[in-house]
C-alpha cells in the first residue's frame, strides 16, 4: 500500500533535478500513505516525473522499492495497492521464462506489462490497484484503477503540467494547484453527502472510475485532451446458468469461495489483523481467517458510551467465541470530537459521511499493533444489507400508483367540471388537482433512485443540469447489469456509485492516515460475480436480510451472538451538535456571511434548519454534517 503522484511538464522546460525535486515535493505531502520510503524517477527529454511514498508489506527489501521498471526497460510504474494473484502470475510467467530479481507483486506486474500488454494484463489481475505506468516504446502514460474502486486515482491538467495523484493534496505541490471549484460537484455533494466520479472538488481534476483505465499519448497531452476511460470490467450483465443442487450446496459454494479469498488476502509480510464491529460481515471475515489461522487473529474495536451507537459488546462476544486477541477501546466525547476538525486533512475533498470518524479512530487503534486490516465492507451492497432495500418495493409500487393518478387526474377534473360547471364547484376541483398532480412520481428506476436514496434540499440551480447528467449517465451503467427485480437494481446502483465513492473512500483514507492498509474480501471480483449472479433469494429469503452470510456464519458463530437489529457504524452527530463544544464549531462554519460565498446555497434555509436543530424541534444532523463538512474543507484548503 501506497501512495503514487508524477506529472508531466508539457513545455519541456524543467531540468531533470528540478523535476525529481517537485515530484518529490509533492510525493511528501502524501507521505502518510506510505511512510517507510520514499522515490522519485525522471526523464527530462519528455518532462515527465513519477513519486512515489512506500508502505512496506509484500518484500520489505530494496527489490520492492518504487518506482519500478521491467526487465525489458520500456514499462516504468508506481502504483498502489496489492495485487493478491501476484503469486499465480509468477508461476505463469516463470514458465514462459521470466526470472525475478525479488518477490514483489509490483515486479510481477511490470514482467505481466511486458508479456501481454497493460490493458490485458489488468484483465488478470486480482487485487486493489491505482496504476501509472510510463511506456517508453510508446511515449504514453497509462492510468488504471481496480475493478471495484478500493484505490483512489485523481488526473488533470493544472497549468502547462498533466499531473496525477493518490489524493488531492499532491496537487497542491504543483508549481500551478487546482484552485477552482467545481459547482456541480458541491451540488452533487450536497445531494449526496460525497463528490461521484468523475467529478472532484475542482473543475480541471478528476476522478478515474472503478474499472477504468485511460492512455495518454505525447499528443494528447501537449494539446490537453483527456481521452474517455476505457471500462474493462462490469458487474455481470446476466444470471449465471449454473444450477446448485439446493441451499446447503451454495453455501458450501459460498464458503469454498470465500475461505480462499481470505487466505490469499491474508499474506503478507508485516502483522495482520481484522476490523470486528460485531456485525455479520466482519464476524464473517474474522471466523474464516482464524479457520485459516494457526495463532489468535488480531481484532480490533472502538465503542462509545452511547448505547445507541455502541457494538462493542457484541464485537467483544464474538471474538471470545472465536478465540481471536481482541482490542477494544470505548472513547470519551471529547476525544472523538477533537479529531472533527483534521477531517478535512484526512479526506482532502469535502465529505459527510459521518462514520467517517470512527473508522479513522478504529484505524488509528490497530495501527499500534498491526500494518494490515481486513474489513467487512461491501457485503451490504453485495447481499441486500440496507434498511433502504427492505421498502423500495412498496415504494416503487406507491409511486406507480402516482403516476397513474397524474395521467388521469386531468381527465377526471374536466369531467367533474363539465357535470359541476355552476356548482361552484370550481375551487374544491383546483385543490383536487393540485393533491394528485403535486405528488412524486418517478416513470423509471433511474430517476427514482436518487429521490429516494438522496434528499435533494438545495433546490434545483444553475448546475442541477450537470446533476441530472451525472445520474442518467449512472443509470445506463445499472441498467446494463443484471438485476432479478428493483431491490438488486438499487444494489447495482449502490455498487457502482455509494460503494467506490463513499464507503472505499472512506476506508481508504482513514486507513491511510494512520499508515495502514486495509483490504476488503468481500470486493474480490469474482467473488462479487458469484454472489452477483446467484438466486436473489439467497440474498434476501422471505425478507430476511444477507441470507447467505448468515447461514455461513452460522456455522462458525451461534446465532444469538449476531441476529440482531442492524446497526451502523456511525456517531452520535445528532446530540453532538446540541449539548458539546461542536455546537460553537458549527456556529462558526455556520455564519451567514460565510455560507453566502458559496453559490446557490439556501443561506436562510441552513440558518432555519441550524436553529430548528439545536432547539431540539428537529434533527438535521446528516443534512448540517455536509454543509459543516464543506465550510470545514473550504476554511483548510481554500486560502
Amino acid at each position: 500500500m501506497c501512495g503514487i503522484t508524477g506529472y508531466i511538464d508539457l513545455g519541456r522546460s524543467q531540468l531533470e533535478a528540478d523535476l525529481l525535486a517537485m515530484v518529490t515535493a509533492s510525493a511528501a505531502n502524501i507521505s502518510h500513505r506510505g511512510p517507510d520510503a520514499t522515490g522519485a524517477w525522471a526523464d527530462e527529454q519528455v518532462g515527465i516525473a513519477l513519486g512515489h511514498r512506500r508502505l512496506s508489506i509484500i518484500d520489505l527489501s530494496p527489490t520492492g522499492a518504487q518506482p519500478m521498471q521491467s526487465h525489458s526497460e520500456r514499462y516504468i510504474t508506481v502504483y498502489n495497492g496489492e495485487i493478491y494473484n501476484y503469486q499465480d502470475l509468477a508461476a505463469e510467467l516463470s514458465q514462459r521464462g521470466v526470472r525475478f530479481r525479488g518477490t514483489s507483486d509490483t515486479e510481477v506486474m511490470l514482467a505481466a506489462f511486458d508479456t501481454w500488454g497493460v490493458d490485458h494484463t489488468l484483465e488478470k489481475l486480482t487485487g486493489m490497484f491505482a496504476i501509472a505506468v510510463w511506456d517508453r516504446a510508446e511515449q504514453s502514460l497509462w492510468l488504471a484503477r481496480d475493478r471495484m474502486g478500493e484505490k483512489p486515482l485523481y488526473y488533470g491538467y493544472c497549468g502547462n503540467q498533466f499531473a496525477f495523484a493518490s489524493e488531492l493534496k499532491a496537487f497542491h505541490a504543483l508549481a500551478t494547484p487546482p484552485t477552482e471549484i467545481s459547482e456541480a460537484a458541491t451540488e452533487l455533494f450536497l445531494r449526496k453527502g460525497y463528490i461521484p466520479a468523475p467529478y472532484s472538488i475542482y473543475t480541471n481534476i478528476a476522478k478515474l472510475s472503478a474499472a477504468s483505465y485511460i492512455q495518454l499519448s505525447l499528443t494528447d497531452l501537449q494539446t490537453h485532451v483527456v481521452p474517455q476511460p476505457t471500462q474493462y470490467w462490469t458487474l455481470p450483465t446476466a444470471a449465471n446458468p449454473a444450477q446448485y443442487a439446493g441451499p446447503d450446496a451454495v453455501i458450501a459454494a459460498f464458503e469454498e469461495r470465500f475461505s480462499a479469498v481470505i487466505k490469499r488476502q491474508m499474506i503478507s509480510d508485516v502483522p495482520l489483523g481484522a476490523f470486528l464491529s460485531g456485525g455479520i460481515d466482519s464476524s464473517l471475515v474474522v471466523a474464516l481467517m482464524q479457520a485459516q489461522s494457526s495463532k489468535p487473529v488480531r481484532t480490533f474495536t472502538i465503542g462509545f458510551v452511547e448505547e445507541s451507537h455502541n457494538e462493542a459488546v457484541y464485537a467483544k462476544k464474538v471474538a471470545d467465541h472465536l478465540g481471536t486477541q481482541h482490542t477494544e477501546y470505548y472513547l470519551e466525547h471529547a476525544e472523538a470530537q477533537a479529531v472533527i476538525p483534521d477531517l478535512p486533512e484526512i479526506y482532502d475533498e469535502p465529505f459527510a459521511d459521518s462514520s467517517q470518524l470512527p473508522t479513522y479512530l478504529v484505524s488509528r487503534l490497530a495501527r499500534q499493533d498491526v500494518t494490515v486490516c481486513l474489513s467487512g465492507d461491501g457485503g451490504d451492497e453485495l447481499l441486500g444489507g440496507y434498511h433502504r432495500y427492505q421498502n423500495v418495493q412498496t415504494a416503487w409500487d406507491r409511486n406507480k400508483r402516482n403516476i397513474f393518478q397524474q395521467l388521469n387526474a386531468p381527465q377526471r377534473v374536466a369531467q367533474r367540471v363539465a357535470a359541476h360547471a355552476n356548482s361552484g364547484l370550481a375551487a374544491k376541483l383546483d385543490k383536487y388537482t393540485t393533491a394528485y398532480t403535486g405528488l412524486p412520481a418517478f416513470n423509471d428506476i433511474a430517476s427514482f433512485y436518487p429521490h429516494y436514496v438522496y434528499r435533494n434540499w438545495i433546490g434545483n440551480s444553475v448546475t442541477q443540469a450537470t446533476a441530472n447528467a451525472y445520474f442518467d449517465s449512472m443509470s445506463r451503467q445499472a441498467d446494463a447489469v443484471y438485476a432479478e427485480n428493483i431491490v438488486q437494481q438499487f444494489m447495482a446502483y449502490d455498487v457502482l456509485t455509494y460503494l467506490p465513492d463513499d464507503i472505499l473512500v472512506k476506508l481508504d483514507r482513514a486507513g491511510m492516515a494512520n499508515s495502514l492498509e486495509a483490504r476488503v474480501p468481500f470486493l474480490d471480483h469474482q467473488l462479487v460475480e458469484f454472489i452477483w449472479q446467484l438466486p436473489f433469494e439467497y440474498k434476501v429469503r422471505k425478507g430476511n436480510a444477507k441470507w447467505l452470510a448468515k447461514e455461513l456464519l452460522g456455522n462458525y458463530v451461534p446465532r444469538a451472538l449476531f441476529e440482531r437489529k442492524k446497526q451502523g457504524f456511525g456517531i452520535p452527530i445528532s446530540g453532538w451538535l446540541r449539548n458539546s463544544s461542536l455546537v460553537n464549531w458549527a456556529d462558526d462554519l455556520l455564519q451567514t456571511q460565510s455560507l453566502r460565498e458559496i453559490p446557490n446555497l439556501p443561506t436562510a434555509l441552513i440558518q432555519q434548519r441550524w436553529q430548528q436543530h439545536r432547539a431540539g424541534h428537529a434533527d438535521w444532523a446528516v443534512l448540517l454534517w455536509r454543509v459543516l463538512m464543506l465550510q470545514a474543507w473550504r476554511q483548510r484548503w481554500q486560502r
